[in-house]
């Protein structure tokens, strides 16, 4: 929900048990995503520390320095991340979340310069096609 959601700012996001396809080595998909990731966004509901992945993803994030945004849906942010004040996500609609998401990115200038350059490729397509 929140990738389609992002996606319509140009924002392409990695959700492994979605997006690596069937017979693709699915370890190494997943690390090409975390070493060429600009963010991390973490979604923060029931289970996700019960995961063997989540954290060790959340570390190659802080490792890498690059921006991580914790969503606060049932778990508060523990461990690495527990630094990092979380986006309320529960009783709100996934468009606000995504809206704050986004203000939160565009405030980082390389990730802001991807995000209007992904915006301006996407509008001269429907431009082309309309």
């Amino acid at each position: 929900m929140y990738q389609g959601y992002l996606a319509s700012f140009g924002i392409n996001g990695f959700v492994a048990h979605q997006d690596i396809e069937p017979t693709k080595e699915w370890q190494n998909e997943i690390e090409a995503a975390l070493l060429t990731m600009d963010a991390l966004l973490v979604l923060l509901s029931p289970g996700f520390n019960e995961s063997k992945w989540t954290d060790q993803e959340v570390g190659v994030a802080v490792g890498r320095r690059i921006p991580v945004i914790p969503v606060r849906i049932g778990i508060d942010p523990y461990g690495f991340i527990g630094k990092y004040q979380a986006i309320q996500g529960l009783s709100r609609d996934v468009p606000d979340v995504c809206d704050e998401i986004v203000t939160l990115l565009l405030k980082k200038p390389v990730i802001e310069l991807k995000i209007t350059e992904a915006l301006v490729k996407k509008t001269c397509s429907l431009r082309i096609l309309g």
